[in-house]
């Protein structure tokens, strides 16, 4: 015999979040704007993105802030050696992406801000 089932019992089933990369030409930089979640079967996505919008030798910011998941591939796409030496900066605001780039202290290889603005200033 099955429990019964209540009103607001029903199963909540969560997809994970679309997942795009959107990139645009600034004055100051490349911006690289990354959404949904970041993990290994889309990490070489974004590596070919960023290898396409550093080839002219500008620097690239990576905004974070719409991101709401990564792991280690996506962690590797972003600080996977590159023969260009890319001049890299990433944003990224408070919230479980920041945790995990803290826990590996990302910040000790590439400059990381909580806003867009301040990042952008940085390269002024």
């Amino acid at each position: 015999m099955s429990p019964p089932v209540f009103p607001g019992d029903e199963e909540v089933v969560l997809l994970p979040e679309e997942f795009s990369i959107s990139t645009t030409s600034l004055a100051e930089c490349e911006l690289v704007q990354v959404h949904g979640e970041l993990d290994g079967a889309r990490a070489h996505e974004l590596a070919a993105e960023l290898d396409r919008a550093s080839s002219g030798g500008r620097a690239v910011v990576i905004d974070l802030s719409d991101l709401a998941f990564i792991d280690s591939g996506g962690l590797h796409a972003i600080m996977r050696p590159t023969p260009d030496d890319r001049r890299l900066s990433l944003v990224c605001p408070d919230g479980n992406v920041a945790r995990v780039l803290s826990i590996v202290r990302i910040d000790q290889v590439v400059p990381v801000y909580e806003r867009l603005d301040d990042a952008l200033a940085a390269l002024r």
